[in-house]
């Protein structure tokens, strides 16, 4: 029986979800969209006398820019930042995030990751964060109060009465 147009597209979105099982498929799925051209330092804007780390105590991914001696990995300046979730379940998050028509909540992104419902949380406002800045239409990310960066504590602090 030949499979109609709409089972191929879920079965490729399927492929799509399940090929970010581990971190190095992850990792080289967001530099590939991130560095066509090669890896960039977010530091100094180098392309040139960039170096890839492979120590075995060396993290996945981190690079050494020899121009301004910093090291660096594809998480460098995106919400993926000091983010203690593996690389593949944020590609996970922002796939079910980004292709639902109702938004999804952080009840349902910690079961289906698993990870805690805190987590999800701060990770729906973080990619709620980036579609907003990024000017996306029509995303279906949660719509939470953003109080600025999901990393700054300093505003948070405005909101306290004392």
């Amino acid at each position: 029986m030949p499979v109609t147009g709409k089972a191929e597209v879920f079965v490729v979105r399927a492929d799509f979800f399940l090929s970010f099982r581990n971190e190095q498929s992850a990792y080289r799925f967001v530099e590939a969209c991130l560095w066509r051209d090669g890896p960039v330092c977010p530091h100094c804007a180098a392309t040139k006398r960039i170096g890839k780390l492979r120590g075995e105590s060396t993290r996945t991914g981190t690079y050494k820019c020899y121009h301004c001696r910093k090291l660096f990995n594809v998480r460098s300046g995106t919400i993926f930042e000091l983010s203690h979730v593996p690389l593949h379940k944020w590609l996970q998050a922002i796939y079910l995030c980004g292709c639902g028509t109702k938004p999804l909540k952080p009840q349902q992104l910690s079961a289906i990751l698993g990870v805690s419902y805190k987590t999800a949380g701060l990770m729906i406002r973080r990619m709620t964060a980036a579609a907003i800045n990024s000017g996306m239409l029509g995303c279906t990310f949660q719509h939470t109060p953003l109080s600025g960066d999901a990393n700054s504590s300093a505003e948070r602090k405005d909101h306290v009465s004392v």
